[in-house]
């Protein structure tokens, strides 16, 4: 997963600069900001890479199973883990090392058992 977005942030940066300078535009346009060629590109460049990583992100989180629960101009929001299922996961979590300790335990009681008998 990290290797995706370490390939995939830098593919819509320059995806979008591409699209952002190469994409043609009237001669004529009106206003200081539009007139200037090189900040109609990093506008334009800027527009183009929200609008990736808009689309990019929720997709890149849904391949890991979780979806959002809204999606705004903003970005996507996504649920919070609730206090009561954090407690929860780590009650389980405690149980399992407590299983996991024992077997470890019990294993280790029977590799002395079959050596003392080997001897």
């Amino acid at each position: 997963m990290a290797r995706t977005i370490r390939i995939g942030i830098p593919a819509a940066a320059l995806a979008s600069a591409a699209l952002g300078i190469f994409l043609p535009s009237a001669h004529k346009l009106p206003a200081l900001a539009l007139g200037n060629r090189e900040l109609r590109w990093a506008e334009r460049t800027l527009v183009f890479f929200y609008g990736f990583l808009l689309l990019l992100v929720p997709i890149l989180r849904a391949l890991q199973g979780e979806l959002p629960i809204e999606l705004t101009t903003r970005g996507a929001r996504y649920a919070e883990a609730s206090r009561a299922v954090v407690e929860e996961l780590t009650r389980r979590i405690a149980e399992v090392e407590r299983v996991l300790n024992g077997t470890v335990q019990f294993v280790e009681r029977l590799s002395e058992g079959a050596r003392s008998k080997d001897q």
